[in-house]
């Protein structure tokens, strides 16, 4: 495996080795180098305790807000490079430990971190590092907790979401133990300060598997969000299947989420986690224009672009074609009845039932668009009672 770094990275790593310490690229940009793309950012961890880092970078431009994880930000060639001690636990993106116990051993800072994937490490001396299994389970697609699931989601109920999250945007299968310890401790995610759960809950909404998870995990996501409760099983698939086929912006993926639950409660959820100002302006004018007709000519169009402003309309647009679509796509799927052909009873069902040969057309007519309406469900004792009790009310 070769990794083309960029300058600050191999400036960093150049520095910690020529100090004699040990330091290695970890994570996420090891994990995208493996899969063909390339890494937004790229973190580092070494055995150079954090102050050791900042006395070797000490001229150089630092950020300090992650010490108490062990974690120092060198900003090097306009490129923020995380560079962060072994340690035993927390420190890290995923961990609020305050206590962060150091540790010489790169096999044992592994062992502490979330996924399998998230834990592989390079040098260009080494190469790969893999101590978890974590190219095997990229080859296989596949989000696998990094030792016993249960304890990694109780240590910090983050690493829930996270797992979730890398699941939907890499599009991957969850294994089924870490499957299991996710439904297992999702009521430690009421814990979690709401910013964090947006934070990672807007990446999960915009991935490729967004719309299988939501339905797979709804027990998940009600914890996160309770309103959700509210909505019917086929409301729900409906909101999820409608999310999937909407543009990948998180507002956007939220508001199809929510957009069939009542007003106030779909602002209220937007402020309890915490949705910014002007999101939740957006998600508001959404909900109070949902279901009004959209403009169909131009005189229209400049009528509606001066009531809601070009992103408002811009966002219903989308969320309209997003439901008709998502509908359509339910309907086929389910294979609900829309013909006569569809029905449980037949012309000779219904003559046999007691109406005549030249009225049971009229009569299979009547019986599907209180089919269609949703009055009568299409099974053969729901509509067979239905032709009995017109029969006897023509008596």
């Amino acid at each position: 495996m070769k990794m083309n770094l960029p300058r600050a990275a191999q400036y960093a790593l150049r520095v910690l080795r020529n100090a004699g310490h040990q330091a290695y690229i970890v994570g996420g940009s090891v994990r995208d180098v493996l899969l063909g793309k390339q890494p937004d950012d790229y973190d580092i961890t070494t055995s150079a305790l954090p102050e050791e880092v900042i006395a070797l970078f000490k001229r150089d431009k630092l950020v300090l807000n992650g010490l108490k994880h062990g974690t120092v930000r060198l900003i090097k060639y306009a490129m923020p490079i995380e560079i962060t001690t072994f340690c035993l636990n927390g420190a890290g993106e995923d961990d609020d430990a305050d206590d962060v116990i150091f540790t010489g051993s790169l096999y044992e800072d592994v062992q502490r971190r979330d996924i399998t994937i998230n834990a592989l490490c390079w040098s260009e001396e080494a190469g790969l590092i893999d101590y978890v299994g974590g190219q095997e389970d990229l080859d296989n697609r596949l989000i696998r907790c990094v030792g016993e699931p249960n304890g990694r989601f109780r240590e910090d109920p983050l690493r829930i979401l996270r797992a979730l999250r890398f699941s939907a945007t890499l599009d991957f299968d969850i294994d089924p133990p870490t499957a299991r310890a996710i439904r297992d401790n999702r009521l430690l995610l009421s814990e979690l300060p709401a910013e964090r759960v947006l934070m990672e809950l807007k990446k999960l909404l915009c991935g490729p598997r967004a719309e299988a998870l939501l339905v797979e995990y709804r027990d998940v996501f009600g914890v996160m969000l309770p309103e959700t409760a509210a909505l019917s099983g086929d409301q729900y698939l409906l909101a999820a299947r409608r999310l999937s086929l909407i543009a990948p912006a998180p507002e956007l993926r939220l508001a199809a989420l929510l957009l069939d639950l009542p007003r106030e409660a779909a602002n209220e959820c937007a402020a309890r986690i915490k949705c910014s100002k002007l999101t939740r302006k957006f998600l508001d004018g959404v909900f109070e224009h949902a279901n009004e007709d959209l403009p169909i000519d131009r005189v229209g169009m400049r009528r509606a672009l001066g009531a809601y402003g070009d992103e408002l309309l811009a966002g219903l647009v989308e969320l309209r074609a997003a439901h008709i679509r998502a509908l359509t796509h339910m309907v086929i799927q389910q294979n609900d009845c829309v013909s006569v052909k569809q029905l449980a009873l037949t012309a000779e069902d219904v003559f046999r039932l007691g109406v005549t040969r030249r009225g049971s057309a009229a009569c299979l007519r009547g019986l599907l668009e209180r089919v269609i309406s949703g009055e009568l469900p299409n099974t053969r004792e729901a509509l067979s009672d239905a032709v009995r009790a017109g029969v006897e009310a023509r008596l």
